[in-house]
């Protein structure tokens, strides 16, 4: 499988059929998102044949997409890729990872000029951290929630990513942790800030809580 794209112009007229992604093998669970002036980015996991690892590739109106790369070359596979843009050319991915014994969530961000940073281990807890969701203010503050199991139950947690710091610690979404809370969605604000909600085991029924991101 193979990832391609085409573009339309705001007056209807379409480019050519182009593939993004060059490096052979199996591409899946493909993510896009919009940013500023027309600006695309687009994520994706990759096989190898062995692995699944992420890439990601940034088309810009006027240069098309630029050369699809891989932001983490773990050994362990990586799954469930996330993107967001805002309105200033930032982006960020998050996804989570295998690390032999457990999964963590893992992230990085990119600037404007196209330039990506490291991958950024977000969280590292013991027991597994799955189902991430992301979300990117117009201002480039962006949030992570997932859910982390640590052997007891699922628990819903977020980190804060900034352009300037990048992402920062990770935080337990709601302290009155005693119920079994899972599939966390995440919304952001034109000024950053965020609310989380999730779903969560009410005495043999399951409902639907949330929370405003911990200050």
């Amino acid at each position: 499988d193979t990832l391609w794209a085409r573009s339309v112009s705001p007056w209807g007229a379409a480019g050519p059929a182009r593939r993004i992604d060059t490096a052979g093998g199996r591409v899946t669970d493909v993510r896009m998102v919009g940013g500023r002036d027309g600006e695309v980015f687009v994520a994706w996991t990759h096989l190898d044949g062995i692995r699944y690892n992420v890439w990601v590739s940034r088309y810009t109106p006027g240069a098309g997409w630029d050369t699809a790369h891989a932001l983490e070359a773990a050994t362990e596979s990586a799954y469930q890729v996330r993107v967001g843009a805002d309105a200033r050319g930032n982006a960020v991915v998050a996804w989570y990872q295998f690390d032999g014994a457990g999964h963590d969530v893992w992230g990085t961000g990119g600037g404007v000029g196209g330039a990506w940073s490291p991958a950024q281990r977000i969280e590292s807890f013991a027991g597994s951290a799955t189902a991430p969701e992301l979300a990117m203010s117009a201002a480039g503050v962006a949030f992570a929630t997932w859910t982390h199991f640590d052997g007891t139950r699922n628990s819903v947690w977020s980190a804060r990513y900034t352009p300037a710091a990048g992402w920062q610690g990770a935080q337990l979404v709601d302290a009155a942790n005693t119920q079994d809370r899972i599939d966390p969605r995440i919304a952001v604000s034109a000024r950053g800030d965020a609310v989380v909600i999730w779903s969560e085991d009410a005495g043999g029924r399951r409902t639907v809580a949330g929370s405003p991101y911990p200050k």
